[in-house]
């Protein structure tokens, strides 16, 4: 998946087109209000990448509860060609919650997920999801055998984190087109050098 290290003194170099194989994300969604009139949804910025970085597909699902997501985490996502788990939710305090406000902790999350993220990206993109020591944040990176785990350490305004995944998981995907064999870690290292008011301002995090 990552060919190529491109990545000096923080800054996402350039580098001539190569084929590589495509990026595939999973993007799991939680209905952000149980009201009807509430249409907020990430699956613009989700269609932003997919559009504008070739070799990016993005399956994009939404899910009302826990329960709900616990079956795509067990079901749809281990031994599946996703390179990418895309998590957009509520949260706080180092947890997830669903649309009906259950606390979704990571230690539930690192259940499910143990054993299935080998070579993979986990991104939980919820106000304080990786909130805590670092040190916790590395245990659970390591327990799913993720290439990196990333996530918020703040509460987020959502055009500001909007902003940090659009341009993430965009650096990510142009990575991978371009063939580099530069860690995810490192690729999303560079888009915090290369943005650090806004990635202080949301205490972005990648382990």
């Amino acid at each position: 998946m990552w060919r190529r290290s491109l990545v000096r003194k923080g800054k996402l170099e350039k580098t001539e087109f190569s084929t590589a194989r495509l990026m595939r994300v999973l993007a799991l969604e939680t209905y952000w209000d149980t009201s009807p009139d509430d249409a907020r949804s990430v699956r613009g910025l989700l269609d932003t990448v997919q559009q504008n970085r070739s070799g990016v597909v993005v399956h994009h699902r939404l899910f009302s509860s826990k329960r709900d997501l616990g079956w795509y985490l067990e079901d749809s996502w281990p031994g599946s060609p996703y390179d990418v788990l895309y998590l957009a939710t509520h949260g706080g305090d180092g947890a997830l919650e669903d649309a009906w406000g259950q606390g979704i902790s990571r230690s539930w999350l690192t259940k499910r997920l143990a054993g299935s993220c080998e070579n993979r990206v986990v991104y939980l993109s919820a106000c304080g999801s990786l909130s805590g020591p670092l040190g916790g944040i590395d245990t659970m990176r390591d327990a799913m055998g993720a290439a990196v785990l990333a996530g918020y350490a703040e509460d987020v305004e959502w055009v500001a984190g909007a902003a940090v995944d659009l341009i993430a998981l965009a650096a990510l995907a142009e990575a991978n087109h371009k063939g580099w064999s530069t860690p995810p870690a490192e690729v999303l290292a560079a888009v915090s050098a290369m943005y650090p008011d806004l990635a202080n301002r949301t205490g972005f995090v990648a382990r």
